[in-house]
């Protein structure tokens, strides 16, 4: 059994580890190992946004067993809504949303004082380069391809989410 919400753990709470693995090309969960977990100020927090239900859950799962604090939005205006209201180092952003789709996101962080500078990696499964450049153009940090193995993500969040951190500690002192 998975923990099944996105919010973050509190004291002394039980949630579960999914530990994940490859069998044949099929990215899988292998083992799920039961935690205490706590809040821990420190633990970095990502926001992920995708309407893909199974990319989120892969990518979430994943993260959290890195020690990622995890929430998953599934359309734009749950994404606007979540970062304007939350505190988080970084967004996962995909670009086709419904609702707002994350060009529009990306718009309306970067009009907001409190998101101004948060960094958003996105990601499109649509692959041409005015994509790209529009994602960038928008005030995406980094522009990636779907589909993207959860280590390359990990690799990619490493890049920015200290800077994230900083931002949200200073944020939080203001």
């Amino acid at each position: 059994m998975l923990d099944g919400d996105d919010a973050r753990a509190g004291a002394g709470s039980s949630t579960y580890q999914r530990h994940w693995g490859y069998l044949g090309s099929k990215h899988v969960a292998i083992r799920e190992t039961l935690l205490c977990m706590r809040e821990d100020p420190d633990r970095p927090r990502i926001l992920i946004v995708d309407d893909s239900t199974d990319d989120c859950e892969m990518y979430k799962q994943f993260l959290k067993t890195r020690g990622y604090v995890v929430a998953v939005a599934s359309d734009g205006e749950d994404a606007v809504s979540r970062a304007l209201n939350g505190t988080f180092d970084l967004m996962v952003l995909d670009i086709g949303l419904p609702k707002l789709d994350g060009i529009q996101v990306l718009t309306l962080l970067r009009s907001s004082t409190s998101t101004r500078r948060l960094p958003v990696i996105t990601l499109s499964a649509r692959t041409s380069e005015p994509m790209r450049a529009a994602a960038l153009h928008a005030g995406a940090d980094l522009a990636l391809e779907k589909p993207l193995p959860p280590e390359d993500l990990e690799s990619a969040i490493q890049i920015f989410v200290e800077r994230g951190k900083r931002i949200r500690k200073r944020q939080a002192g203001e």
